[in-house]
C-alpha cells in the first residue's frame, strides 16, 4: 500500500475497471524474469460478487502470456481466507508463508495456460 502509484501508472502497468464513470476495480502488475506479479487486486466491495475481480485475472494471465512469462504469482494477507480460498479456485496453488514489511503473507502462483 506504500507503492508510488504515479510511478506505476506511467509505467503502464496500473490498471483499473470503470463503471458508470467510478473506478470499481484496480491492479498493478509488475514483471520479474520468470514471472508476473500481481502486486495489487482489488474490487470495490459494492461491486464485489459480480465477476470483476475474475476479469482482472483474466486480463494479468493474458498479460503474462503476451509478455512470454510462464507463471503468475501473487501474495496476500493469511487473515484473508476468503480471497486464498477464490484464487485456490481459480488453479492458484500456494507455495510460501513468511512475514514481510510486518504482514504475514500467504504467496502463490499460477502457472499461465498457453493458447
Amino acid at each position: 500500500m506504500t507503492d508510488d502509484y504515479a510511478a506505476l501508472i506511467t509505467a503502464g502497468d496500473s490498471w483499473v475497471l470503470e463503471r458508470d464513470g467510478l473506478v470499481v476495480g484496480v491492479m498493478i502488475l509488475r514483471s520479474a524474469a520468470d514471472h508476473l506479479l500481481i502486486s495489487n487486486v482489488a474490487v470495490a466491495p459494492e461491486h464485489q460478487g459480480c465477476g470483476l475481480g475474475s476479469r482482472l485475472l483474466a486480463h494479468a494471465e493474458a498479460q503474462a502470456r503476451e509478455r512470454g512469462l510462464g507463471e503468475m504469482r501473487l501474495f496476500t494477507n493469511e487473515l484473508m481466507h476468503e480471497n486464498i480460498a477464490i484464487y485456490q479456485k481459480r488453479g492458484w496453488v500456494e507455495y510460501d508463508r513468511a512475514e514481510q514489511a510486518g504482514f504475514h503473507r500467504v504467496f502463490m502462483r499460477k502457472a499461465v495456460a498457453a493458447e
